[in-house]
């Protein structure tokens, strides 16, 4: 009788290890076991002495420009007038290879067409 009673302790004790364990995202399984085997004092163990939580890396990805608000225009090779656009769309069109630094862009701000090279919009 004794030893079924010990039995169901250690069981007891694991299943409360485990679901501790979890709760702290820890291996339920492993500290099921070590329940199983240390009773009480595991759970103790668990209970008191929280282990310190790792920190997830925070990955940043460098922002390659600032965009403003503003519509932007510019010349194709024919002299075509293309627009509006927004600036994150011309910084695209630019990655792409579709304009150039010697492409002649303007918006309303602006008196007149200037080069992407001028206005030192993409550096």
């Amino acid at each position: 009788m004794q030893n079924l009673i010990t039995i169901l302790m250690g069981i007891l004790c694991g299943c409360a290890c485990a679901f501790y364990a979890h709760r702290n995202q820890k291996n339920p399984y492993l500290w099921f076991f070590i329940g199983l085997m240390c009773g009480v004092l595991g759970l103790l163990f668990l209970i008191f002495f929280p282990f310190k939580k790792k920190e997830a890396p925070v990955l940043v990805q460098p922002i390659p420009y600032s965009y403003s608000g503003k519509l932007w225009h510019y010349l194709d090779s024919s002299n075509a007038c293309l627009g509006p656009m927004s600036e994150q769309k011309l910084h695209e069109d630019f990655k792409k290879g579709i304009i150039t630094r010697s492409t002649y862009i303007w918006n309303d701000d602006m008196d007149n067409w200037k080069t992407l090279e001028e206005l030192k919009l993409f550096n």
